[in-house]
């Protein structure tokens, strides 16, 4: 199993690959993004895109950088199968990319299921997130 990050520029050679990865992006997002926005973001650099590959997608993720007094990468997006085979690789080959580029922090902004495997993962709890609609 491989971890690869995907160049601004090759994003549309691979578009058609994680096209149902992009989809769930969006469902899971309650109505806040858009597909156009996410793959512009993408293919503009303002987000990256990484794939667990073994010859298939197996998954995919989307980080964002913030800059405000620090550097932060957040990890904003991930859709997969087989989680188990891929998802600590992912977070350690991001870890090892924000920490080349001078990040300060890796913020994991998670579903649940995740949040076992990352506090194994030296990750501390500071938040969670509770929505509710109103009608």
């Amino acid at each position: 199993m491989e971890i690869v990050g995907i160049p601004p520029k090759a994003f549309k050679d691979v578009a058609g690959l994680v096209a149902w990865h992009f989809d769930s992006f969006v469902e899971r997002s309650r109505g806040e993004e858009s597909l156009e926005h996410l793959i512009g973001e993408v293919m503009q650099g303002q987000r990256q895109c990484w794939m667990a590959w073994d010859g298939i997608v197996r998954a995919c993720g989307l980080t964002q950088v913030v800059n405000n007094d620090m550097k932060i990468v957040e990890f904003t997006h991930c859709a997969g199968e087989g989680r188990e085979d891929w998802n600590e690789l992912m977070v350690d080959e991001i870890r090892r990319w924000a920490k080349h580029i001078g990040a300060d922090r890796l913020r994991v902004i998670n579903r649940p299921g995740h949040t076992r495997m990352l506090k194994g993962m030296g990750f501390t709890e500071t938040h969670r997130v509770l929505e509710q609609d109103i009608e």
